[in-house]
């Protein structure tokens, strides 16, 4: 079984890995827009209603699809203890405000989810926002409801830091 401090190595891990990548990228001018971003998200879970409330961990990387106002993106999330799930899903988000120093933001995903007597389709909604430490990193902060198998979950609540570059 994946521990939890497992999952948040593996997404410091490459968080860290991903980030010295862009930073060999050539930089945007001045009027681009970032187009490419990696997020670690950490922050509780209750994957069914008669679970308790656990902690939670996803690593998702995306890129700007059009305008900077929509992207794309995929992740890998889960929890380790309690009631242990992992998910694999792939994600669209629009921020009417890519720019402004608090961006808020809503998204809709879609995947696979697996625990210990499911593995099936979940697909939920979530919003929040960001807050802009720089040109390149933000503060995201969110909730999220999805629903697999017929039952509600996991609920989601989160924050964690995002690179664009």
């Amino acid at each position: 079984m994946i521990t939890y401090a497992r999952i948040v190595f593996v997404c410091i891990f490459l968080v860290g890995l991903l980030s010295g990548n862009a930073l060999a990228q050539p930089q945007s001018g001045p009027g681009d827009y970032p187009r490419w971003t990696v997020q670690a998200l950490f922050g509780s879970a209750q994957l069914h209603s008669w679970d308790k409330r656990t902690a939670w961990v996803q690593f998702r990387a995306g890129r700007t699809i059009g305008s900077p106002i929509t992207s794309w993106d995929v992740g890998i999330g889960g929890s380790g203890s309690n009631a242990p799930f992992t998910t694999l899903t792939t994600g669209l988000e629009i921020r009417p405000l890519p720019r402004a120093m608090v961006s808020p933001f809503i998204r809709t995903e879609i995947g696979v989810l697996g625990e210990s007597d499911f593995v099936g389709v979940v697909a939920g909604a979530g919003g929040g926002g960001v807050i802009r430490l720089g040109s390149r990193f933000g503060l995201k902060m969110g909730a999220g409801l999805n629903f697999h198998g017929g039952e509600k979950g996991p609920i989601t609540f989160y924050g964690g830091l995002e690179y664009r570059w």
